[in-house]
């Protein structure tokens, strides 16, 4: 099984705030995450593969 990430972790890894992170779920942009239950107050998390999928689309290449 992949492993998960924290909001803390992936905001680190992206080098943005948990707050910002919240703002692109809302928004629909950002790596996909899974939510942890079915209520408003779920647990979120990442799945370390695709942040790491994400990361490399937005690198540049020269």
């Amino acid at each position: 099984m992949e492993r998960l990430l924290t909001l803390a972790k992936v905001a680190h890894l992206l080098e943005v705030s948990v707050k910002t992170l919240a703002n692109w779920r809302s928004l629909g942009i950002g790596p996909e995450y899974a939510k942890l239950g079915a209520n408003r107050t779920s647990h979120v998390r990442y799945r370390a593969g695709t942040v790491q999928t994400y990361i490399e689309a937005l690198e540049c290449v020269r």
